[in-house]
């Protein structure tokens, strides 16, 4: 079966589910995670909460799942099991090719603080009403652990990028994480920030923390 997730399948479900077989219409860790349990012991499939399942002409729309509250209860990303393959240019390689990366992206929260209309999380912010908080942060200490240990597997690592919507938002939070990042992992970094955060104050801490 054909499987697919992101931004594009949770904004456009309909013309997605046209082409595959099963979508996640949400955030998709637990979603998933159910969905490979059940089809690996032959069991339905078709009540999981944020899955869309196609059978021929009928469509399976299962209604979406509460936002997930708590970041820090997500496992990091996993570059290192034996199990994982690239396919690429019509090439198998065993191994998460990413590992060889001098730059290290993560992300530190979901979702965002802002309501721009000409941006896809208005429309998300519309889509998650009454499902939870939207825009949510991973604790200080949980992203430091997740770097540390990026700085273990990737024997190239040269460089941290934050691929948050807006970085340093909460200001308590972000006092926190710059001195524990400077303290404890040291590497230059980039983020995204957004322009009303551009203060004297705040890019001084981030330039001494190593933001470059």
């Amino acid at each position: 079966p054909v499987i697919w997730g992101g931004t594009h399948v949770i904004l456009c479900p309909e013309e997605s589910i046209k082409i595959a077989d099963i979508v996640c219409i949400g955030e998709g860790e637990f979603a998933i995670l159910e969905l490979a349990r059940r089809m690996s012991r032959g069991e339905a499939i078709d009540d999981i909460p944020n899955i869309w399942v196609r059978n021929g002409e009928n469509i399976i729309r299962n209604p979406l799942s509460e936002l997930i509250s708590d970041l820090d209860r997500l496992p990091f990303r996993d570059y290192t099991s034996p199990d994982k393959y690239h396919i690429q240019d019509s090439r198998i390689v065993r191994g998460d090719p990413m590992i060889n990366d001098p730059i290290f992206q993560i992300i530190t929260s979901r979702g965002c603080p802002y309501h721009c209309s000409y941006c896809y999380n208005s429309t998300l912010r519309k889509l998650y009403e009454g499902k939870g908080k939207y825009f949510r942060t991973r604790s200080v200490d949980n992203v430091i652990e997740e770097l540390r240990l990026a700085r273990e597997t990737f024997k190239n690592l040269k460089r941290v990028k934050f691929d948050d919507e807006v970085f340093n938002f909460d200001k308590k939070w972000f006092l926190e994480f710059m001195e524990k990042y400077k303290k404890e992992i040291g590497l230059p970094f980039e983020c995204f920030t957004e322009p009303k955060l551009v203060t004297r104050e705040r890019l001084s801490r981030m330039k001494e923390a190593g933001l470059s």
